[in-house]
């Protein structure tokens, strides 16, 4: 069996497979927005065409010389990932024993540590995250002091904001009781479970708001781009920001396929170049002309904020955004 391989008149291969853009470190870049932090825009590949690896980076700040590196930056990919969203450090070393049970010939290190050296080397690996990536844990921070005055205030028991794409976003956890009883069904018994409300979890709540404020805009990139092609923000005669889509002469809108899953974006090659600069100049506009942090905290606990001033020029993202 065959198949005819189609070739242009110019020599070069007709394929009509989708080739995938992947956003470099897309937390790291979003907080690095979020918080004005220049380290982490370029450690993340928003910044400056310099590619950089953000695991191998904090990797070699690692007094840890017998991992190889191939599996030190392993290590840290798998932490950082998980700290990146705001996750326990229970989390994070589970995350590390869950790897080394998977993988055991392919990374010897881990298979070698005790579940407490693993704990002190998830512990290492954290303290040099909130050290190098100190904006991050500022954010987490930040964020958790909101939930906390939301909580304190009384008046709402979620949290709930907008994106700058008007989606509506609302969280709400409470704790539960599990109950379980065996149940004759007129064939067999059954054990149904019930989980009974038993009032609202603040502490969940606390720690699932910066993950979910960060995937919130992620999707407000993902559903910008899908809708406008180019966006961006303008304010009207009361000061309010605005969305603006495309330009009138429709030069802006993407009249091609594109494939999105969360931070990952596929389109045909020939398309490329043009996704990948409206995804870069989108990024941009949703941080300089939007504020989204700002706006979360005005929409959640309320008060007066200083916004940051962002002038035109303030980031010109790099090709290795999305790459």
């Amino acid at each position: 069996w065959s198949r005819e391989i189609k070739v242009d008149k110019d020599g070069t291969l007709l394929s009509h497979l989708p080739i995938e853009m992947d956003q470099s470190n897309s937390a790291y870049q979003h907080i690095g927005c979020l918080m004005d932090d220049e380290k982490l825009r370029r450690w993340s590949n928003l910044e400056g065409d310099e590619y950089h690896d953000l695991y191998t980076e904090i990797g070699n700040l690692l007094n840890r010389n017998d991992i190889e590196k191939k599996e030190r930056r392993k290590i840290i990919k798998e932490v950082a990932k998980k700290w990146g969203y705001g996750a326990t450090l229970t989390t994070c070393a589970e995350t590390l024993v869950e790897l080394r049970a998977d993988e055991p010939e392919k990374y010897p290190y881990l298979h070698s540590q005790t579940n407490s050296q693993i704990w002190a080397l998830m512990t290492e690996v954290v303290q040099l995250l909130d050290r190098e990536c100190e904006s991050a844990r500022r954010f987490f921070d930040d964020v958790y002091q909101i939930v906390d005055n939301v909580r304190d205030n009384g008046q709402v028991d979620y949290i709930a904001w907008r994106t700058p794409m008007g989606f509506e976003m609302f969280e709400k956890k409470v704790r539960e009781k599990r109950d379980q009883r065996d149940i004759w069904s007129g064939d067999k018994d059954i054990y149904p479970v019930v989980y009974r409300p038993k009032g609202i979890a603040w502490h969940k709540m606390k720690t699932s708001a910066p993950p979910n404020v960060v995937h919130s805009l992620d999707a407000c990139l993902l559903h910008g781009t899908l809708w406008a092609g180019r966006f961006w923000g303008d304010k009207d005669e009361e000061g309010r920001v605005y969305v603006i889509a495309g330009n009138e002469d429709g030069s802006d809108y993407i009249p091609y396929p594109v494939i999105t899953i969360h931070d990952a974006f596929a389109c045909h090659a020939s398309y490329c170049e043009d996704l990948n600069q409206k995804l870069r100049d989108n990024l941009k506009a949703l941080y300089r002309d939007f504020d989204p942090f700002q706006a979360f905290k005005d929409q959640t606990e309320g008060g007066e904020f200083d916004p940051i001033q962002r002038p035109e020029n303030w980031v010109n993202p790099g090709k290795n955004a999305f790459s």
